[in-house]
């Protein structure tokens, strides 16, 4: 299990590329070293260049 910053970024930076990989296996696997604290969080990302207003206020006005 991953537990500092520094043993992320040797995990991130560490391996060789041999060209572009697509897929989200790698930072899947970083997330289950890292005890997948996504699966806890209450939240959205909303990212993006253009729309986010838009976006968010039908959320924030359901919530009540």
């Amino acid at each position: 299990m991953i537990t500092t910053i520094e043993q992320a970024m040797d995990f991130i930076y560490g391996t060789t590329w041999k060209g572009s990989v697509l897929g989200l296996s790698r930072i899947e696997e970083l997330m289950r070293r890292l005890g997948n604290p996504q699966d806890t969080l209450k939240f959205v990302h909303i990212a993006g260049t253009n729309g986010k207003g838009s976006t968010i206020l039908p959320l924030w006005m359901a919530q009540g």
